[in-house]
């Protein structure tokens, strides 16, 4: 992915964030919003949170892409990194 590319992509998911918090908002009471909202652990500290959150989601684009990269066979499918964008890329069906 080029940079234009990539800095078009973050600001679509900037602005796409921000139109669900509003939205959000907009439905619900702010009291109800702020509530519901995963708060961290009393003894978690912010760069902790991040921490396990960098983890976590690392893990997660790990078993994707493991998904997206071996057939039923388990037979490692290295053209599938061809494609800029797959729709179905962390898909349990082929």
């Amino acid at each position: 992915m080029k940079w234009p590319d990539a800095i078009r992509y973050w600001i679509a998911q900037l602005l796409g964030g921000t139109a669900a918090a509003l939205i959000c908002l907009s439905l619900f009471d702010r009291d109800i919003v702020v509530t519901c909202t995963p708060q961290l652990g009393t003894n978690l500290t912010p760069g902790q949170g991040i921490l396990v959150e960098a983890i976590l989601t690392f893990f997660l684009v790990f078993v994707c892409t493991g998904r997206a990269l071996t057939n039923a066979a388990g037979a490692l499918q290295v053209w599938r990194l061809a494609p800029p964008s797959r729709s179905t890329f962390c898909s349990a069906a082929d």
